[in-house]
């Protein structure tokens, strides 16, 4: 905090200490919050409409704002009304041309010369490798430019070029998966096993998810268990691939062909045996 000083409101007359710093910024130039409203209204109760002599539009000025018989709305039309003749320039302290100013010009130009201000950036797009031109004020200076649009960089970002990129999984599960899936969904009856929602409602086929990731295995066909599949939705199935399983999975049984799985009180953890009848189920 600076140095208080005292002073008297300008509204109410009434003494008050004030912060030296803060009063050169314009602040505390009142004793309340309720005589500084008072004197904004006042300053505003001043104001005049005047109209620009350049385009005419109107604008609010205070007495202490016009400068002459010409009011302007902008600088732009400041600098305009310069060229018609309204106002003049007064220059209080000409520019004035030193040895040393010369020799930094001259200096700044050498380190300049062989580049030219306006050289375009140019770069060829790492996708389609079709060439780009951009000047060079619009592209920073520490970009690295490697594509040509957006659906380009969405193109490189897949697969191993996303630095979420956790190793994907193979695109042949093996010759047990499309019947495995289709059994697994048929045991789940056709639900949704974290929210319960039916594959009708859904207009398409459930996804049916590995309970123990494929890249834990040697091969992929040694995931195909049905253990170890479970039957989700495809909104479920993308939040169990980020955080896990968190609701309780059903029991899976392979001891008999004979036995009802809903008879059975065993959870198997082993592959099921390929000769078991009811392991291919027909095309839904």
């Amino acid at each position: 905090m600076g140095e208080l000083i005292s002073r008297q409101c300008p509204v109410c007359g009434s003494s008050y200490s004030a912060d030296l710093t803060r009063l050169s910024f314009g602040r505390q130039t009142t004793c309340s919050r309720r005589c500084s409203y008072s004197l904004r209204g006042n300053k505003l109760a001043k104001t005049r409409r005047f109209s620009c002599v350049v385009c005419m539009k109107d604008v609010l000025r205070s007495p202490a704002q016009v400068k002459s018989s010409f009011v302007f709305c902008s600088p732009k039309c400041h600098y305009k009304g310069r060229s018609l003749g309204y106002v003049q320039r007064i220059v209080t302290e000409p520019y004035t041309v030193t040895d040393s100013g010369k020799q930094a010009w001259r200096d700044s130009a050498a380190k300049r010369r062989g580049v030219l201000r306006k050289d375009p950036t140019k770069w060829t797009c790492e996708i389609c490798g079709n060439e780009r031109v951009l000047p060079r004020g619009q592209v920073a200076p520490s970009r690295r430019l490697r594509f040509c649009s957006p659906q380009c960089a969405n193109k490189a970002l897949r697969g191993v070029g996303n630095p979420s990129w956790r190793g994907g999984h193979p695109d042949y599960y093996g010759p047990d998966w499309r019947p495995l899936q289709r059994l697994a969904r048929k045991l789940d009856s056709y639900l949704c096993q974290r929210c319960d929602v039916p594959q009708e409602e859904l207009g398409r086929a459930l996804d049916v998810h590995h309970i123990k990731p494929v890249s834990s295995f040697v091969s992929a066909n040694d995931a195909n268990y049905i253990e170890n599949l479970v039957s989700l939705c495809h909104d479920c199935h993308m939040l169990i691939e980020w955080n896990g399983i968190d609701f309780e999975l059903p029991i899976r049984c392979w001891c008999s062909s004979d036995l009802e799985v809903s008879k059975c009180t065993v959870q198997h953890h082993h592959p099921p045996d390929p000769g078991l009848k009811d392991f291919h189920v027909a095309e839904d």
